[in-house]
């Protein structure tokens, strides 16, 4: 599986190039995430997988370099996961957020529930 990235708020000095990609096969499940040229920020991003029932799933943090580089990789060790979409969240905003197919509306609900 492949998410189509949608770049958020690009007014801002948060970023020019990202990548993320996931992979799912029929044995494991591997969130691979690979970050160049977003805002380096001190406790790092928190990593949020949107799945096909719009639960959430909080993966852990990725942590930029101050050339604001950063990679995150997961193996879910699971194959049940059907995810829709994946965030990258700092306070209360989403700088990067990549979806599988369509454009969630209104994913802010599912990721700001707590």
């Amino acid at each position: 599986m492949k998410l189509k990235i949608l770049i958020l708020d690009t007014k801002s000095a948060f970023y020019q190039k990202h990548l993320l990609k996931v992979e799912i096969n029929d044995e494991k499940s591997v969130v691979s995430l690979y970050v160049e040229n977003l805002k380096c920020v001190k406790d790092g991003y928190r990593v949020i997988a949107i799945q096909s029932d719009y639960e959430t799933l909080d993966l852990g943090k990725v942590v930029l370099s101050e050339q604001g580089k950063g990679e995150f990789v997961l193996n879910l060790d699971r194959d049940d996961i059907d995810l829709k979409g994946i965030a990258l969240l700092y306070e209360k905003s989403v700088p990067l957020i990549g979806f599988k197919g369509s454009k969630i509306e209104n994913y802010e609900v599912y990721l700001f529930h707590c």
